[in-house]
């Protein structure tokens, strides 16, 4: 017997057999390249996701020998497994217990989103000899007949990224305005956080202000499966022109730059914790609250409950960590040029901790405290250039990170076209939207 989970070895040689050497695929390929209307097409790159190639989905045909129907439903509201599957002219009660019972082919219950396809083959005695399902993602659920048997599997399917380019006017609110030009919502949600600290989408907006986008689209053929990041935007706001570009040089997860090269991410935030208050500020002389002397205090203490994550001010690299003196719990991080922080009287560091460890700007790294010289718990903040203390609320902090050196032509060179093409975009739905 052919084990229905395809855990036996005599199980999973067939099932290769069968996809090997009777190439039967159940469903047919069909690829196509789809942008926007009125888009240009000159310099749009695309790029293909590599991911394990899914064999073929293939059949083998019932010992009867009977004529084998492909059919193929969308799923509506309201539907069951069993309606659904009677509409596929689905007859056999082996079928229905082995997707109620087999833990792979149970995925069809959970994947019934209205509008997604559902593929069989079926026998003219309504026996299953083969089904197909998207269950989610870039995953396929298969169930296949094999000799007498039904076995199933779970496939990756190779998923097409295309950049999409839209574009529109406002007349009433950005929402309303990406809706009108079929900008997918998560898209829209990108676009109004990313210009968040330049515009005020409630009260900076104004009619007639524009924006074009570009955004990333996962196709399985001609079929949409989901969109990624927006890779470059422009709004013009009150006539004044907001750009930005995704960019990964150097980089390794990549960030978003304006369109001289700028980070539109702080170099440090102002504070490791999301909600504090300043219970200390940087002083060259100030009353020591334990020793009771005039001593120079070269951080920031933010006073906060014990156990309140503590932020990592800026990308960097753990430089010490452990006790230090009266700092109590101590992590020092390396940072871009010559730029160090400092995080003291911590109750406890973030697992994973240690010399060497790379960190992210907004990471976790430890926990509010009182080790230490520390009359309750609060986070002593230390910035630092060249080993220098400096006032971590002043100007001696950088606003933003350029792109790294080394990469600004590479930047140039990538981000050129799709600005050009963003304004071509812009320019034609101005020129068909204005009132």
């Amino acid at each position: 017997m052919i084990a229905q989970n395809l855990t036996s070895t005599e199980s999973k040689r067939r099932v290769r057999w069968a996809v090997a050497t009777l190439a039967l695929p159940l469903f047919g390929i069909v690829a196509a390249f789809g942008i926007a209307p009125s888009t240009r097409t000159e310099n749009v790159r695309t790029q293909v996701v590599e991911q394990s190639l899914a064999s073929p989905f293939v059949a083998t045909q019932a010992a009867s020998s009977d004529e084998v129907f492909s059919r193929q439903e969308r799923v509506r509201r309201g539907d069951t497994v069993a309606s659904i599957l009677s509409r596929l002219q689905v007859d056999d009660a082996e079928a229905d217990q082995f997707l109620r019972t087999d833990s792979t082919a149970q995925a069809i219950y959970g994947g019934l989103v209205p509008g997604r396809v559902i593929e069989t083959q079926v026998s003219e005695e309504g026996e299953l000899v083969g089904l197909k399902m998207r269950t989610g993602g870039n995953s396929i659920l298969k169930v296949i007949k094999v000799g007498d048997e039904l076995v199933s599997l779970e496939e990756t399917i190779r998923l097409e990224k295309r950049i999409e380019f839209k574009a529109g006017v406002i007349k009433s609110s950005l929402f309303a305005a990406t809706d009108a030009a079929d900008v997918p919502d998560t898209i829209a949600t990108q676009l109004s956080k990313l210009f968040a600290t330049d515009i005020d989408f409630h009260q900076d907006l104004r009619k007639n202000d524009q924006f074009s986008i570009a955004y990333e689209a996962f196709y399985d053929g001609p079929e949409l499966i989901r969109v990624g990041r927006l890779v470059a935007a422009e709004f013009i706001n009150r006539g004044t022109s907001h750009r930005l570009v995704f960019y990964a040089g150097g980089r390794s997860e990549g960030e978003y730059f304006t369109a001289d090269g700028k980070s539109l991410r702080s170099a440090f935030l102002r504070s490791p914790l999301e909600f504090s208050r300043v219970s200390s500020g940087f002083s060259l002389a100030r009353m020591h609250p334990v020793w009771g002397t005039w001593r120079a205090h070269t951080g920031t203490d933010f006073a906060a409950p014990t156990g309140t994550p503590i932020l990592a001010t800026s990308d960097g690299t753990v430089d010490f960590i452990g006790p230090q003196n009266g700092y109590g719990n101590v992590v020092e991080l390396k940072h871009h040029d010559q730029y160090t922080t400092l995080y003291g009287h911590m109750s406890a560091f973030a697992s994973g901790m240690h010399k060497g460890t790379p960190v992210r700007q907004g990471q976790v790294i430890g926990y509010v405290g009182s080790t230490g010289w520390a009359t309750g718990p609060h986070v002593h903040y230390e910035f630092r250039i060249a080993g220098s203390a400096k006032d971590s609320q002043g100007k001696a902090v950088p606003v933003a990170m350029p792109v790294m050196p080394g990469f600004k032509a590479q930047f140039d060179k990538a981000a050129a076209p799709l600005l050009g093409q963003l304004t071509a975009m812009r320019e034609t739905a101005g020129a068909t939207s204005f009132e």
